[in-house]
Parts: structure tokens; sequence; C-alpha cells
């Protein structure tokens, strides 16, 4: 059977092991159970909280098999509600569909995209179980005020502790780096084009969260004194911000950033390619696998394949170097190359140019920018209780400013230079689109909204 005969239009298939009762807000559940789930026998088990993401909370069961030769512990992801006291962040997530959606689309990952991505070259972690339970009913107002579902979803799955992992925020070191490039290129060139599998399963046509976003634009400031009183405002918190050379970049994009907009929309030969992404490619989704012998990291495991579908490519990889990678022209061009030439032993380099993958991925690069701007809207001291729910998903808001944030930032100052003696910066200021729509006369304004601001 190939994953293009699979689809969630299908009768769910029946649980023989149903979640138990027991397992409420927060997992538990007896070594009998745990037996049948795994597949093999324990003598007992103990477990303890690992934290989680922004829709799971994560345990590591510590095993004691009555073989041996078993995994000695594995791996509990649980969904649960968001935070009842926190109805931003619960608004957020009935925005995006509801954790209902995030938690099907990663079983069907695991029961029937796992084996074929393996095959594949692309590793994610065994399952041992996956189960859901949803006994429907949920009012969305009730939702916002705080009030429980009975939805719940368990699933075990290997344990990846033995190998090398970074948090959300960090850079990772060049060699993990260079393994995640080609690892990417591999899922992407592998689902190339692939409108077959995008119409078969309805909820792989729900395009990645960040290419939703991206696609519709994340506005800049319009005025240059909103963006001076922005710097002005944390450069004592990250003194780069008082750096003349960033300042003079940022402050340039209030008269750039729209042509940058508006050039993707007039250039077809911009973003025209769709594949399978990740949707969610950054260090804390990433484990790697070190060669015993000789200590180099070899291979990596992706994990949270909650929020797969199909996008443009390039915005995933803009998506990696920005979460990813410290900014540097010649890191940057590496990593570019290697993802390039991975992908094109599937792809022909006929259909997708290198020059056009490379000033794609420098256009995404830009709308990041205007991310991290996003992120100095508030003062430092309006973004303490931001920085509290920042601290309930394990980010620290000081290192995601600094790692990420302001590495965008430097990013995109040497990329406007590139651009400078490419000759670029003329062709987008000559860029013109006008898209005013008109109700009986009047003109309307654009609704841009992105509900990720609630949050951050």
């Amino acid at each position: 059977m190939t994953v293009h005969d699979l689809s969630l239009r299908k009768t769910p298939e029946v649980s023989e092991l149903p979640i138990p009762p027991e397992c409420g807000e927060t997992f538990n559940s007896s070594t009998d159970w745990l037996s049948q789930a795994l597949g093999f026998s324990l003598n007992s088990h103990s477990q303890k909280s690992i934290g989680g993401g922004f829709t799971t909370t994560s345990v590591r069961l510590n095993l004691n098999p009555t073989d041996p030769s078993k995994p000695r512990s594995a791996v509990v992801k649980y969904y649960s509600e968001a935070d009842a006291n926190n109805w931003q962040k619960r608004f957020v997530m009935l925005f995006l569909g509801g954790i209902e959606k995030f938690a099907k689309k990663e079983i069907f990952f695991y029961r029937h995209l796992h084996g074929r991505l393996e095959e594949l070259g692309i590793k994610s972690p065994k399952p041992f179980y996956l189960e859901i339970q949803d006994y429907g009913g949920r009012s969305p107002l009730l939702y916002l005020m705080g009030f429980r579902t009975w939805f719940r979803s368990v699933m075990i799955l290997e344990d990846l502790g033995q190998h090398k992992s970074w948090s959300i925020g960090n850079h990772i070191p060049d060699e993990c780096a260079d393994i995640a490039a080609k690892n990417l290129a591999k899922l992407h060139s592998s689902f190339w084009d692939n409108t077959q599998l995008k119409l078969i399963n309805p909820d792989m046509n729900w395009t990645a969260v960040i290419e939703t976003f991206l696609e519709k634009g994340i506005p800049y400031p319009k005025k240059k004194e909103i963006v001076t009183e922005r710097l002005n405002n944390w450069q004592e918190t990250h003194p780069i911000f008082k750096d003349p050379e960033i300042r003079s970049t940022l402050i340039s994009l209030t008269n750039l950033y729209s042509k940058i907009s508006d050039h993707q929309k007039t250039h077809g030969s911009f973003f025209s390619h769709s594949t399978l992404l990740h949707g969610d490619f950054h260090p804390g989704n990433m484990f790697f696998v070190t060669d015993p012998e000789t200590k180099k990291v070899n291979d990596a495991i992706f994990i949270d394949w909650q929020i797969y579908g199909f996008g443009n490519p390039s915005t995933e990889f803009a998506y990696f170097l920005s979460n990813n990678v410290k900014p540097d022209p010649a890191r940057d061009q590496r990593l570019m190359k290697i993802y390039y030439d991975e992908l094109t032993q599937k792809v022909s380099p006929d259909s997708y140019p290198w020059e056009v993958f490379v000033r794609e991925v420098e256009l995404r690069s830009m709308v990041f920018v205007a991310s991290g701007m996003n992120m100095i809207k508030q003062t430092p001291q309006q973004s303490e209780e931001k920085a509290k729910i920042m601290k309930k998903e394990g980010i620290d808001q000081k290192e995601y400013l600094e790692m990420q944030t302001v590495s965008n930032f430097q990013r995109a100052n040497y990329i406007l230079q590139k651009w400078q003696k490419e000759k670029f910066i003329e062709e987008l200021e000559n860029t013109n689109l006008k898209e005013e729509k008109v109700f009986l006369g009047f003109k309307i304004p654009e609704f841009k909204f992105n509900p990720m601001n609630l949050l951050f």
C-alpha cells in the first residue's frame, strides 16, 4: 500500500486498547495497561514530566521490562487543553482549528506516513501506541471561558533522550545544521509538487501554519519613528539595537518592505512550487545522532509532526535559518548549497533554478524580520506577562529575542547589502502593485490579522 491510498475520510480504526480512564489532564496508567500498549511485558514502571509544547505535555516513562532486550524508556506525548486561565492562548488554538486537528494530523502521520519517510531516510520516533478519544460537543464560547472538553489523545513514542538536542532559540552547531539541511531537502524532494497526496487527505491540504502566515504577510511599521522608538525601548536590554548599521537597515525597511511583498506577487517564477513541509522546523524538534566511533553527527531524527502541510520549500528553509543558524553570509550560502545539491538529486534544476531558490530564501527571510519587529512592539516592561507565557512553553524570552529576532535583523542587514550590489533594490523600488478593493465606490482597507500576536 502506498501513501496515496490513505485518507482520513476512511472509517477510523477501532482501538483494541482505549485510553485508560485515569488519564485525565495528566497522563497516568497502570503497569498492566502499559504492557499492553507497548507490546511487551513490564515488571514495573515510573514516570517523570519532561515539559511540553504549545499544545502538548510530555512524560518520560522509565521501564523495567521482563525481557532485558526491550526498551527501558519511552516518551508519552499527551494532547491537553490550552491553559484554562489563558484566554488568549485558547483563542489562538480555536483560530487554528483546535487541538483535535493537531492530534489527528500527528496520529495520521505516525500511522501512515512514518514508515514511508523511514524508507526515504527521513527519521522520526518509532510509535508504540496511538489513540484519540473525542466525544464532541465543543462550544467555542465555553472553551474560551476556560471550560474543558472531553477530547483526549495519547501517543507513546520511542525515547530519543540519548541523542543531542537543543531548545528553540538556540543556534545549532555547523555539523548539525549541515545534516538538518540535507535531511530537509530529502523530505522536500520526495513530495515535490505532489498534488495527488494533497487532494486525497483533506487535512494535508491545510498548509503549514508558518506558510499560511507568511503568504498573508506580516505587517512592518510604515513610519520610521515607530521603528526608532521600538529600537530605543530595547537597546539597553539588547545593545545591538544601538548599532548604526542595524538601525539604518531596519529603518530603511519602512519604505521597502511593502515593495518586497508586491514583488513576490508580480513575479510568477517565485514561490511556484509546493511540497510537504514539516511546518515547525526548529532545533527543539530535532535530535542528532552521533557515530559512536568518530563522535561525529551523522544523522537527524525529527519530532512534532503535528502541523505538516503543503507549502513552498524555500519558506521552510528560510524558517530553518531563522530559528537554527547563527547569521553569517558564508554559512547561509553553504547551507543553501547543501540543501540545493540534495534537492536536485530528484528535482530538475531547470524547473527550480539555483538563483530562484536563493532569492526566495532572501525574500522570506525579510518576512521574519517583520516578525522580529513584532516581537519588540512592546517595551521590555510591558512584555513581562508574555515572558511568563513563553516560560511555560520552555522558552526564555530574552534568549529568544537574542537568538532569533536579533539574528534575523543581522541577516536582513547583509541581505540588503547583497541586494544593493546586485541592483535588486532598484528593481524592488520600481515594483508597483495596487490591489484596492472597492465597494459602492468606497475603498476597503485590507484586514490583516495574525493570532500569534496575542501571545508574542
